[in-house]
This record gives structure tokens, C-alpha cells and sequence, in this order.
């Protein structure tokens, strides 16, 4: 009976996290994660094409929060200050189209993945993480509601799909433990 409560606890965990990223699968595969990537990628480029993003006093503000950080500068490396540096180079211009906003987001994205996945590096992640917020934050002021509503859903899902990628055993057939 244990066993029988357990699977049917595995597969009721794969169906919610399945939705949890836009996904109506009852098992969470490699193509259900897989679609679940393109589809909130999608979404994302829907969003942002043709936005330009304000990167206003509030955004500054909060860059040089994060930046000037003993943390993150104490952490620094080349690929942390590349992106760093184009950043605050884009933010003096006033604004950012969609698809810079999105490769810059992405590439803060894989920093840090990189570095809650480096020991000792988690300092680095958080500090990364306010630069990643402080950049959704100015999205979220540049579009109008029904998009800025959307981008907020499509950010969760995205999250949620990050989780389940790094954090989750997913059996062979598609359960979750």
C-alpha cells in the first residue's frame, strides 16, 4: 500500500510541476522540459520584441546597490564583470531593446546557475541575482499592464523550470522524486 501511495505521490508531484511551467503532461520528461523551455522562451521573445527597456534612475540606482557591493566585488571575475560592464555601458544610453535585455538576462541567468553550483560561490549568485532583478524590475516598468502581467507569469515558470532542471531527480519514467 506504501508503495502504491508513493507512486501515486510521485506522479501527482510530476502533473503540478508540470503545470508549474506551462506544461499539461502527467510525467515530466526530458521532452516535457524541453517544451516547456521553448515555450516560455517564446513567450519572453513575444513580450519583449520591439520593447525598449528603461533603464531609469530607479534602475541605476539599484545597479550601483548590487555593484558596488564588497560581495560582488570581492567575487569578480572575468565573465561577472563582462556582463557587469555592458550592463551599466547599455544603462547610460537610457533604455535597452528586448532582445539585448534578454541575452544579457541570460547570460546573468548561466552566472548564476554557475555559481550556486561552485562551493563557496553563493554570495556571488545572490549578489548576480539583484542585478537579474534590478533588470526584470525596469521590464517590468517599460511594458504595459497585459504584458507586464504575462512577463511576471513567464518569469515563474522560468523559475520553476530551473528548479526542476537542477534540483529534482526525475526517474526514468518521468516521476519525480
Amino acid at each position: 500500500i506504501a508503495s502504491r501511495r508513493t507512486a501515486a505521490n510521485e506522479k501527482s508531484l510530476a502533473a503540478a510541476a508540470s503545470r508549474a511551467i506551462g506544461q499539461n503532461a502527467p510525467e515530466l520528461t526530458d521532452d516535457v522540459l524541453a517544451a516547456a523551455h521553448q515555450q516560455i522562451s517564446g513567450e519572453f521573445g513575444r513580450i519583449l520584441g520591439g520593447v525598449q527597456v528603461k533603464l531609469d534612475k530607479a534602475f541605476e540606482n539599484e545597479l550601483n546597490a548590487v555593484t558596488g557591493s564588497k560581495v560582488l566585488k570581492s567575487l569578480r571575475d572575468e565573465s561577472v564583470q563582462g556582463v557587469i560592464d555592458e550592463i551599466k555601458a547599455i544603462a547610460k544610453t537610457g533604455a535597452a531593446d528586448g532582445e539585448w535585455f534578454q541575452q544579457n538576462k541570460s547570460a546573468l541567468d548561466a552566472l548564476i546557475r554557475a555559481a550556486y553550483n561552485t562551493p563557496g560561490q553563493a554570495p556571488k549568485a545572490k549578489a548576480l541575482e539583484g542585478v537579474e532583478k534590478a533588470l526584470s524590475r525596469a521590464a517590468m516598468r517599460s511594458l504595459p499592464q497585459a504584458d507586464a502581467s504575462a512577463y511576471k507569469a513567464a518569469e515563474r515558470q522560468w523559475a520553476n523550470l530551473r528548479l526542476l532542471e537542477t534540483g529534482l531527480t526525475i526517474s526514468w519514467w518521468g516521476n519525480i522524486r
